[in-house]
């Protein structure tokens, strides 16, 4: 991933790290595309602008499917809005 990646290829890489989280720790926690996307496309504006790298972004990735393993009753769309919100405060 570089600066000029797409939220679309954000996405694919989030389910990715999704699908090899799942097998890590054996679970079966689904997060729906549409929620991907809303994750992806704030994502992208904060790698563009250079407010992440792509470690971070990376890190966000893991830690995101960390916290839904973690707290189940934390909702995806929930974290995607935190998430999202985070990103927008921190510009």
């Amino acid at each position: 991933l570089e600066k000029r990646f797409k939220a679309h290829e954000i996405e694919h890489f989030l389910a990715i790290v999704g699908h090899y989280h799942a097998q890590a720790f054996q679970h079966n926690l689904k997060v729906a595309p549409e929620v991907l996307r809303a994750i992806a496309n704030p994502l992208e504006r904060a790698l563009r602008s250079g407010q992440l790298e792509v470690r971070v972004l990376s890190q966000i990735a893991v830690w995101f499917y960390d916290l839904l393993y973690v707290y189940p009753h934390y909702s995806p769309e929930q974290r995607a809005r935190d998430l999202a919100e985070a990103l927008r405060m921190a510009h």
